[in-house]
């Protein structure tokens, strides 16, 4: 009888401990974001919600529903952004996608954009931290999003969002292209 408590305890220890402490913790991503009106003026996603999704036909596809794998908040600065994800469901070489949306219809919100604004990241760059999402990480999203649509690989995405940064952003040096790295280190201040 007394084996067979310890079997089960064993068990119970192996099975269901990693299950209930997500399989390796939580990582934490920090980046920003900004969007700047007309006259230059920066908008505010004060309260806006930050939610994770790995990139995949789902997300870019109307009318699926995409899983959220981590959520955030933009702090009441307006433009700094806290994402939190399972450790485990981040690859450092898989594509995701962070989509930040103020709230809707509340009376008195300071997050007056009406339609989110995106950026892709890979998972490396989710656990490096410093990005940014702005207009040119939604265009790269917008340009990418076929891509991801007909199932290219992931080398064939990061050629799209390499190619949207260059056709965005002027070359950092002579003889060179922008590529999606400066894309996200990019401010509209700049």
């Amino acid at each position: 009888m007394r084996a067979s408590l310890r079997n089960f305890v064993f068990l119970l220890t192996v099975i269901l401990l990693p299950t209930l402490a997500g399989c390796g913790g939580t990582v934490r991503s920090e980046g920003s974001v900004a969007l700047l009106d007309d006259a230059g003026t920066p908008h505010s996603f004060a309260g806006a919600t930050a939610t994770l999704f790995r990139l995949n036909s789902a997300v870019v596809t109307p009318g699926q529903t995409p899983t959220p794998i981590g959520t955030g908040t933009v702090e009441e600065d307006g433009t700094s952004v806290t994402v939190k994800a399972r450790s485990s469901a981040i690859g450092d070489t898989r594509f995701y996608l962070i989509e930040i949306r103020c709230p809707a219809n509340v009376p008195d919100d300071a997050c007056v954009v009406n339609t989110p604004l995106h950026a892709v990241l890979s998972g490396a760059q989710f656990r490096a931290s410093n990005w940014q999402a702005t207009v040119l990480t939604e265009t790269a999203y917008q340009t990418a999003a076929y891509a991801v649509a007909v199932n290219y690989v992931a080398t064939q995405i990061r050629q799209a969002l390499d190619n949207a940064a260059a056709a965005l952003l002027a070359a950092p040096a002579p003889g060179t292209a922008a590529d999606y790295a400066d894309l996200l280190a990019w401010s509209p201040a700049d």
